[in-house]
């Protein structure tokens, strides 16, 4: 039999014999899961902004020259309102 092991759904332990029972608990246990690995703190509340295309340009300008997104800048300009308390 071939040495591979690969995940095997729980479904498919039907279809194998009660004596290895044992090695399809193993095998289900060992599935990964696929993807990006999960954050410690995930960004779920989503804010829009409504901006003149005047500021527009000039947070794409910052942004592109000191090489940040422009999420990353509003973020900073959140911490300086957090920080001035």
């Amino acid at each position: 039999m071939n040495d591979v092991k690969r995940p095997i759904e729980i479904v498919s332990y039907i279809n194998y014999n009660f004596s290895r029972c044992k090695e399809v608990v193993i095998l289900a246990e060992n599935k990964r899961k696929v993807g990006r690995p999960a954050e410690d703190n995930p960004k779920r509340s989503p804010v829009t902004i409504r901006l003149t295309s005047n500021d527009y340009s000039r947070l794409k300008e910052y942004s592109e020259r000191h090489s940040k997104t422009m999420t990353q800048v509003i973020m900073e300009g959140i911490e300086m309102v957090y920080s001035k308390g």
